[in-house]
């Protein structure tokens, strides 16, 4: 065998590339090295067999370590996508929490054959049936005051009994909730002026701004030193019974 070296090439300029988009300073990437024979009187046939083996094997190499990181890429970007992906799906799944009722939601009503009395004071369920076909919570007190016959405010709104601490009520369609309405019969019965009957109650529910007005007919004092004759607890779960 005559003498040579085996001699490793850069690669080659792709003069196809630069006629197809233009441009200048493009490579093509051969998945083989370029190699080119010479004579060479100095080297043995050998040498050059070694030397070219020697290149192939580090060719090899390096291409083996590129295959393993872009591998691990892929598996590191595989791993992230379904992580979001679950992060994603978890959120999906989670159940919305039911909106507050409104008024519109709302059937309000008093239950006085319900009531009960101690002390010259009545205690009456007024309640709160959830007529939607979606489920609502309430929290917190009504506001609530009687009307007249022309539907003006008598005396002053119920006052808020904050011994009983609020909680969310959860109202399913078709289920009622309740508020216990006192009403002072002995303070209206020492009442120094006549005593003005009451057709109404305007109650607005807990963070509404427009109200019911269920039925209610008792007496309401005027006077401005015995006008507080009404006060409500919280909201609460269930059917009221008065007390």
């Amino acid at each position: 065998m005559g003498s040579g070296t085996v001699v490793m090439m850069p690669p080659a300029w792709s003069a196809d590339a630069e006629a197809q988009d233009g441009t200048h300073g493009r490579i093509d990437h051969r998945p083989h090295p370029v190699v080119e024979f010479r004579n060479n009187t100095n080297n043995s046939c050998s040498d050059s067999i070694d030397s070219w083996e020697d290149h192939v094997f580090a060719f090899l190499r390096s291409t083996r370590r590129a295959a393993l990181m872009a591998a691990a890429l892929v598996l590191a970007a595989g791993a992230a996508t379904a992580g979001a992906t679950t992060a994603q799906s978890a959120r999906e799944s989670a159940p919305a929490a039911p909106p507050r009722c409104a008024t519109a939601d709302l059937g309000v009503w008093v239950a006085a054959d319900q009531a009960e009395g101690a002390a010259g004071t009545f205690f009456f369920p007024l309640e709160f049936t959830n007529l939607s076909q979606h489920t609502c919570t309430l929290f917190g007190f009504p506001g609530v005051s009687a009307l007249g016959r022309d539907y003006q405010q008598l005396g002053l709104p119920a006052v808020w009994d904050r011994t009983v601490a609020p909680h969310t009520v959860r109202l399913a369609p078709g289920a009622t909730a309740h508020a216990t309405l006192a009403y002072g019969n002995a303070t209206v019965g020492s009442c120094p002026i006549p005593t003005t009957p009451a057709i109404r109650l305007r109650v607005f529910p807990p963070d509404e701004t427009s109200a019911a007005q269920p039925m209610w007919s008792l007496d309401a004092c005027t006077d401005p030193g015995l006008s507080t004759f009404l006060w409500i607890r919280p909201i609460a779960s269930g059917f009221g019974v008065g007390g």
